[in-house]
């Protein structure tokens, strides 16, 4: 639109230069030139408005806005607050418990009585090596050693009793029980009635350096026995 409007305004200009040429040219030239002339200067003013009104007409050059700026958005740190971690109640250290030192039991030795459950038994004597006998004798690296002993019949029932009841052990912890053989009278077996006693020998055949420590006897397995001490 501005292009055609300047196209116009300038064809106008042209005109009325025309216009004057033609003019100065009457002046010289009286005739139909003047005539000419006049044509011209009336399209001259009738285009005019019209050149006006294109230029009045054009919109102004539209402003440049200028580009938004991009804001940074950040994001915002959340600070959480750290959980506090509890703490165990200081525990107050006790003070050690004394050690107290296991009492050793007290064995009766040779010629002294042990106190079992319905019964006693009484060690009056220890031969150690005991004799061999006429038609026995122990084996090669081998001896005897002899316990005269009572049983006593001391609760309100029946009591068996037996030589078999008694075992030996040497300081290594090993064991012998009672042989056939020994020092006579051997004690027996039976049965014994409240109050009611019973006296013998009783030997064990043990190696010829064997150290005796104790003389058990044993009549429950475990669960009545008495001990003495051969040391």
């Amino acid at each position: 639109m501005l292009r055609r409007s300047i196209t116009v305004l300038g064809l106008a200009l042209s005109l009325t230069a025309c216009g004057a040429a033609t003019a100065t040219q009457t002046v010289n030239n009286v005739g139909p030139t003047q005539t000419r002339a006049a044509e011209l200067t009336q399209v001259a003013a009738a285009l005019a408005p019209t050149a006006t009104a294109a230029a009045t007409n054009t919109p102004a050059a539209t402003a440049t806005l200028p580009a938004p700026t991009a804001t940074a958005i950040r994001p915002t740190a959340t600070t959480v607050p750290a959980t506090p971690t509890p703490r165990s109640p200081t525990s107050t250290p006790r003070p050690p418990s004394p050690t107290v030192a296991p009492t050793p039991a007290t064995l009766p030795k040779v010629g002294g009585t042990a106190q079992g459950k319905g019964y006693s038994l009484v060690l009056h004597a220890l031969v150690d090596p005991a004799p061999v006998q006429q038609y026995s004798k122990p084996p090669e690296g081998f001896r005897w050693v002899s316990f005269d002993v009572t049983v006593t019949n001391t609760g309100t029932a029946p009591l068996d009793y037996n030589p078999f009841y008694f075992k030996a052990k040497a300081a290594d912890n090993r064991e012998y029980t009672v042989t056939f053989f020994g020092t006579p009278p051997l004690l027996g077996t039976g049965n014994q009635q409240p109050g009611e006693a019973a006296r013998g020998w009783v030997t064990v055949e043990v190696p010829a350096d064997a150290a005796l420590a104790t003389l058990a006897y044993d009549p429950a397995f475990g669960a009545n026995r008495v001990q003495f001490d051969l040391r």
